[in-house]
């Protein structure tokens, strides 16, 4: 389960879903972490600077890469239909939209000082694979940041976070998102939501994993009931 990601149909769905799911992204995920969204955001960047290329790994409708002071901000999505969304509310020449995987990063090595994984590692095909691909395209001390919703290990942390996506996170959408738009839907993205976090393990694990990668510095931060964490590494200098 660690170095493994999503099987091919269930990342598919995933996508799809996330491609209906664009114009209410935003919204309804400040409801579901109840306003802590922005806050966790701001943590994972708040060493970028305007000297920095970097790329965003999974940028959605771009709200986190609107924030970013960098002079150069990589956007790559798997989806067309996503990176147009993206690209509609960022328009500065300075971000460059990139078609591809995290798997197959087409960037050349070491392009890039940081790398940006914002609630878009749990949908990783092959989460080493994308590991690797990361620090390939790093400079030498370029730093990763992935932010993410991880499954924590059996006990009462587990119990409430499945208890949430099972039967509360749901009914935020129903809240935010119009039913006449939730009718059209052909997938429910919390329905899809559900089977990333199921997919996934502790976020120990994946620091554990950035190890054997070759990162180090390796920081985890937990922000939430052992579910939500800030995992953060270093590409070693080259000496």
């Amino acid at each position: 389960m660690v170095a493994s990601g999503l099987d091919p149909a269930t990342w598919k769905g995933v996508i799809e879903s996330l491609e209906e799911f664009m114009p209410y992204y935003e919204r309804a995920n400040r409801a579901t972490t109840f306003g802590r969204l922005e806050r966790w955001r701001s943590l994972a960047s708040r060493t970028a600077s305007p000297a920095d290329a970097v790329l965003e790994i999974g940028p959605g409708p771009g709200s986190f890469a609107g924030t970013l002071p960098c002079h150069r901000v990589y956007l790559l999505e798997p989806s067309r239909t996503i990176l147009r969304f993206s690209r509609y509310h960022l328009r500065d020449p300075r971000y460059v939209a990139l078609s591809g995987l995290a798997e197959a990063i087409p960037l050349r090595e070491g392009t890039v000082d940081k790398v940006f994984c914002i609630f878009s590692f749990r949908d990783f095909l092959d989460r080493r694979r994308g590991l690797e691909e990361v620090h390939r395209v790093l400079r030498p001390g370029g730093e990763l940041h992935i932010l993410d919703l991880f499954r924590p290990p059996p006990g009462l942390q587990r119990t409430l976070m499945d208890f949430w996506l099972r039967r509360g996170a749901g009914a935020f959408v129903d809240i935010v998102v119009p039913a006449r738009v939730r009718r059209a839907w052909k997938r429910n993205p919390y329905v899809e939501l559900r089977k990333t976090y199921e997919a996934i393990g502790p976020g120990q694990d994946y620091a554990d994993l950035m190890r054997e990668v070759g990162f180090d510095r390796i920081v985890a931060t937990e922000l939430q009931l052992r579910a939500v964490y800030l995992l953060e590494g270093v590409k070693p200098s080259t000496t």
